[in-house]
Parts: C-alpha cells; structure tokens; sequence
C-alpha cells in the first residue's frame, strides 16, 4: 500500500435516524493524480468506533456517509489519520487537529 497525500476530514456528525449511533460524512481531500482509495482499508475508521457500512462516493471532491453502532464523539474539521502512518504495536490516535484553510487548499483540485 502506498503513502498518499489525502487528507480524510470530518464534515458532519449526526445521529442516525434509524437504529442506534452515529453517522459521520467525511471528504477525501486528494492530489487530482491520485486514484480514489479504498476507504476503509487505508483510513482508520474504526479509531471512532464500530463501523456498520459505508456509502460512496459521491461528489468531487469525493465524500462518504459512514455509519457507525453507536455514538462517536469526533468533530466537524477534525482529520482520520491514513493506516499508512501508524506503526505496528502503537495504538492510533483517534483524530487530529483541525486543519487550516491553507492545508485544505494545498490539497484542493483546480477548477
């Protein structure tokens, strides 16, 4: 698997209409070279909790709707770390600092 340049930022948190948890909409903010990930191989997604389904993509920049069993307590802005980062035998943190409107623009598509 190798390194990308995509950042996976939280859009929105809501709870899920029907049954219990949360459903969370994150982007993928990606170079527009590189070809749309597999999502829940190199992204952990579970740092927020148990992952029910996912749906997507939709858009472009692409964006999903993950659903979670139960409620996550993630941030709107807040990053999902790629799994590429993480070392075996480290636990992964579960979020990252907001971005800054300069890093998501570096990270922009041109028009």
């Amino acid at each position: 698997m190798k390194t990308s340049q995509s950042v996976l930022v939280i859009l929105d948190v809501t709870d899920r209409p029907i049954a219990e948890g949360s459903l969370v909409e994150v982007l993928l903010a990606l170079p527009s070279t590189d070809p749309i990930p597999d999502l829940q191989a190199e992204y952990d997604l579970a740092s927020l909790g148990e992952v029910d389904s996912i749906h997507g993509p939709f858009c472009d920049p692409p964006r999903w709707m993950v659903s979670y069993k139960e409620e996550v307590s993630a941030k709107k802005g807040a990053w999902i770390r790629p799994r590429t980062l993480f070392k075996r035998g480290q636990p992964a943190p579960k979020l990252r600092r907001t971005p800054t409107t300069s890093e998501l623009r570096s990270y922009s598509s041109p028009i």
